[in-house]
């Protein structure tokens, strides 16, 4: 059993270990805090690939009596889940952060036919209508065959009015309204070349408020350059940074060999030859003979011819946690976050499937790198909105393709190396 403690909006949880697969096992009993008391409590249950809600009322699908309710079959997955808890009066809401429980993997590998699925919020809602209307129905009926039929006494006295009675409990939740118009897509209204020039330009009309705008300094080593802002009521508010990580540089080529050296000067001049005096006692020494003039300086060699390209260093490291390299023309996957994907041949066929997330309360990002052949088609998930504008993919080119998660979409980001 999962003890799950809310007090106020904090959520404390205690219990067992917990192992994947079981099904109508596992339970979770809730208490609360006073502050709770005139709220419908639901719990909700949540893992990578589904949420499924219990509403704590009698009559819900999964609910056991006393807070008490199974955890839908569904979330009981390996690596975890998330339990949280919200409650509405239909005026009010209160809401409790979610917490992880570890879950460990069973042994439980035979096959089986697929579970009915728990019963979402809704369908909840609905059945507890349902058994509301089949006891007024019941009634209703009984009245109709007359059960409640008497004979007709005098009429009584007026009673004084009596006090006003307590508020009742809240009664189920209504029908889920009409779907909304919908949303505009993601989009860049404006993109200024820095952040002052955007604030300056913070009472244009043409750029609406919750419209987003974008940086672009025209230097990628701009610390600013690719920086995302929305527009609030008084002022640009920061998004994220959608600059690509820049690699480390690589190391510089091997210098070319030197040039041949030009040919010498022509010597100067010779100085005369002194006499040769008489053979004697050996006089003093004779003054020594001028030094004669220096040559001219020699022509200038030509200059060497330049030495061959060095090879190109390597690729610095990416500021990504990993990386990883993918081979073959045609490439179809999803993109683990945080993992700089290279392919090392070339492309004419790339598919991102999806985006898997791997860091929590974090910036999710996703890069990947490729040469198109002499043909290319690109295929990514409808979610991805293009900053600024869609690419275009031509042959025999390499591209850096950047991904962030804003919200509920994906950003994207491309540039030709």
């Amino acid at each position: 059993m999962i003890k799950a403690e809310v007090i106020g909006q904090e959520l404390k949880l205690t219990g067992d270990i917990t192992v994947a697969d079981s099904v109508d096992y596992l339970t979770a009993k809730f208490s609360f805090s006073d502050d709770w008391q005139e709220y419908t409590k639901t719990a909700i249950f949540t893992n990578d690939a589904d949420t499924v809600c219990v509403l704590l009322e009698s009559g819900s699908g999964r609910y056991i009596g006393d807070n008490v309710c199974f955890v839908p079959y569904e979330i009981i997955k390996y690596p975890g889940f998330y339990v949280s808890v919200v409650g509405n009066n239909g005026v009010k809401r209160i809401t409790a952060p979610e917490v992880f429980v570890t879950v460990q993997k069973s042994g439980y590998r035979e096959g089986r036919s697929p579970l009915e699925p728990s019963p979402d919020c809704y369908a909840q809602i609905l059945e507890l209508s349902s058994q509301t209307l089949s006891v007024a129905q019941s009634v209703r009926d009984d009245a109709d065959r007359g059960l409640f039929n008497g004979e007709k006494g005098d009429k009584g006295d007026k009673g004084d009015r009596g006090d006003n009675g307590s508020q009742g409990p809240q009664g189920p939740q209504g029908l889920q309204g009409q779907k909304g118009d919908t949303g505009e897509a993601f989009t860049i209204s404006k993109v200024y070349s820095s952040i002052s020039q955007m604030n300056a330009d913070y009472d244009n009309p043409s750029v609406a408020i919750g419209s987003f705008v974008i940086i672009d300094t025209g230097d990628v080593s701009d610390p600013d350059n690719a920086k995302l802002f929305i527009k609030g009521n008084t002022q640009y508010d920061f998004i994220t940074d959608m600059s690509g990580a820049a690699g480390i540089k690589g190391d510089k080529g091997d210098q070319g060999p030197q040039g041949v050296q030009g040919p010498q000067g022509i010597p100067g001049v010779k100085g005369d030859k002194g006499d040769k005096g008489d053979t004697g006692d050996q006089g003093e020494q004779g003054i020594q003979g001028s030094k004669g003039d220096k040559g001219d300086k020699g022509d200038k060699g030509d200059k060497g011819d330049t030495g061959d390209k060095g090879d190109k260093g390597d690729m610095g490291d990416s500021a990504f946690l990993s990386k990883t390299e993918l081979t073959g023309g045609t490439v179809s996957r999803s993109l683990l976050s945080d993992t700089f994907y290279h392919i090392t041949s070339s492309v004419t066929s790339l598919t991102i499937n999806g985006f898997t997330k791997s860091l929590d309360n974090k910036l999710n990002e996703w890069a990947i790198d490729f040469t198109s052949g002499s043909s290319i088609t690109v295929t990514v998930p409808s979610s991805v909105k293009w900053a600024v504008t869609e690419p275009t993919f031509e042959p025999n080119k390499t591209y850096l393709l950047s991904f962030a998660e804003i919200g509920s979409n994906i950003l994207g980001i491309w540039t030709v190396v």
